[in-house]
């Protein structure tokens, strides 16, 4: 990246690591588990800032923590308000 160095996103493949250099805007998207070990490699100088968000397709699979339901309620409410 151009603010830092090192922090290597690394893919453990059976028998190969892949490794992926971050760069300004890069996304990189994949499933979960175990089929997709992952790590990153130290930052050597600077800073590297990640997002990290997981998904799914079924609501029955993805308990709503209190603070969750409540933002959600709010952001219907914010929506309704403005129509």
């Amino acid at each position: 990246g151009a603010d830092f160095e090192g922090g290597k996103l690394v893919f453990h493949d059976e028998g190969l690591d892949s490794t992926l250099s971050p760069s300004a805007g890069l996304l990189a998207s994949f499933p979960s588990g175990f089929p997709h070990l992952h790590s990153v490699q130290p930052v050597t100088a600077g800073s590297r800032f990640a997002l990290t968000i997981w998904f799914t397709t079924t609501a029955q699979s993805s308990p709503v923590d209190e603070t969750h339901a409540e933002l959600m309620r709010w952001a219907r409410w914010a929506v309704d308000a403005e129509e």
